[in-house]
């Protein structure tokens, strides 16, 4: 006697549930958590550098949806008048500094659970 098989037709109704569960790219066997930064010993508060050196501002962090990064200067977003800034993953990177670049540059990290935040205090001398 042949066994017996089961149909299953995929409906919109299923897709919008596959859709909905990898939104915000959440590693589905790890339960959900907000942002925490990874490496709290690299959120110093002051930095000093001498003009024409290079910055290197990391604020690392782990959340389960991947959180992702916002960076400011002074509440808004980073501009020089001379030079590139290199944002890459968790890093904001400045080379030749000018006296200018001075100012608060503060990391935003969030996901859907949530935002942490630290400021950095630079003064280039």
């Amino acid at each position: 006697m042949p066994q017996p098989r089961s149909l299953h037709l995929e409906t919109d109704l299923d897709n919008d549930k596959t859709e909905n569960s990898n939104a915000g790219d959440h590693n589905a066997t790890q339960p959900q958590s907000p942002p925490n930064f990874s490496k709290v010993d690299e959120l110093v508060g002051l930095i000093v550098k001498p003009a024409g050196n290079m910055l290197k501002l990391r604020c690392p962090a782990t959340g389960n949806p991947a959180p992702n990064i916002t960076w400011l200067k002074n509440d808004l977003e980073p501009q020089r008048a001379i030079g590139p800034i290199h944002m890459t993953k968790w890093t904001l990177r400045m080379e030749d500094l000018v006296v200018e670049d001075g100012g608060n540059y503060t990391c935003i990290v969030c996901n859907i659970l949530g935002c942490i935040n630290h400021t950095f205090k630079v003064d280039i001398i």
